[in-house]
């Protein structure tokens, strides 16, 4: 019991640490926000991973993380848009996807967008019917981008 409980605690340490090698090279953050109080969504706990802290300016851990250290980042002319975002994406229970930018502590300005596609299934079931993936199309002629 103690062996397999020890296996489980290494290949999640091994896990976790691989998660963080990621986001550092592709300079890629993640956070979480508990969801305890709906009513003050401001009021929750937020978590940053390693990466998020940099992307923000700071070092892993430096400062505390709450919505308003993250809302003193973003330009406030965004403030609007990330909290319809949120409520939206909590009260039609939708993913939650909104561009926006942070200007870090020392003033530099950063751009944050990212996104991933699994297109694995997809293509499993397009293979026997679909020419290869990786083929480029030829460039359409001028005729056929004509608008009628």
């Amino acid at each position: 019991q103690d062996q397999r409980r020890m296996r489980a605690e290494a290949a999640l340490r091994a896990s976790e640490a691989n998660m963080a090698a990621a986001q550092r090279i592709a300079h890629f953050g993640g956070w979480e926000l508990d969801l305890e109080n709906r009513d003050a969504i401001n009021a929750n706990p937020l978590r940053w991973s390693d990466e998020m802290f940099r992307i923000a300016g700071y070092e892993p851990g430096s400062v505390p993380v709450d919505n308003e250290l993250f809302f003193r980042l973003v330009p406030g002319n965004e403030h609007g848009l990330i909290q319809e975002a949120l409520a939206t994406a909590l009260r039609e229970r939708r993913p939650y996807a909104v561009v926006h930018h942070l200007v870090r502590p020392d003033g530099q300005p950063l751009k944050m967008i990212g996104t991933a596609h699994d297109i694995t299934e997809l293509r499993r079931a397009c293979r026997p019917r679909c020419r290869p993936w990786n083929v480029r199309r030829p460039p359409r002629s001028s005729a056929s981008c004509r608008r009628a």
